[in-house]
């Protein structure tokens, strides 16, 4: 049975996780985005991680990446490493690969090829530290720039928000919405589906 979680950033400001505990199974928090500068630490992670440990709700993390080449890879992949000394996830470490902001196309939109193996990069070099990880990314970017066997063995987080995923890959999660509205926040959250 589909497990039901949020996942949450600084953007959606100062959760009460206190009033969500009894409508979420978990939760995905991002801890940071870019190259490893402390100002690109997610300002509200460390806060978010420990009211899930003192709830006892599980949680895992997800990184935002503005990588446009492999070094920038590496740095990211050391800026989630840094900040992963501060949690214990249960629910996985995912790397977000999207452009969702347009920086990407702005300077210099990475070659199919390249974005492949920004992903790859990240996802071993933290897997390699021990983490389970996955790569989270809407359907389009799934079926068009990352549909590569390369990827294959990684856990999907697809992001569709659809009555049901029709993504044809392997996935363990899935981002059904962004609107999701629970008791006890006035805003809306991203819903999400775990299938394990």
């Amino acid at each position: 049975m589909a497990k039901t979680g949020i996942d949450v950033s600084s953007v959606n400001g100062v959760i009460p996780f206190d009033a969500l505990k009894s409508q979420i199974d978990f939760a995905i928090i991002r801890c940071g985005y870019g190259n490893d500068s402390i100002s690109q630490d997610d300002s509200q992670y460390e806060r978010n991680v420990r009211e899930c440990e003192r709830l006892g709700i599980p949680y895992g993390v997800y990184f935002y990446s503005y990588a446009l080449d492999l070094d920038e890879a590496d740095s990211e992949a050391r800026h989630c490493l840094r900040l992963l000394k501060k949690a214990s996830p249960t629910y996985g470490v995912w790397f977000d690969m999207e452009d969702g902001d347009g920086y990407k196309a702005r300077n210099g939109f990475p070659s199919k090829d390249m974005l492949v193996r920004i992903c790859e990069r990240f996802l071993k070099t933290v897997e390699d530290a021990g983490y389970y990880v996955g790569l989270y990314a809407s359907l389009s970017w799934l079926n068009g720039y990352l549909d590569d066997r390369r990827l294959d063995r990684f856990d999907k987080w697809v992001a569709q928000w659809a009555q049901a995923p029709t993504y044809k890959g392997a996935f363990g999660m899935w981002q059904y919405t962004s609107t999701l509205r629970l008791s006890g926040y006035s805003g809306n959250l991203d819903g999400d589906k775990a299938f394990y």
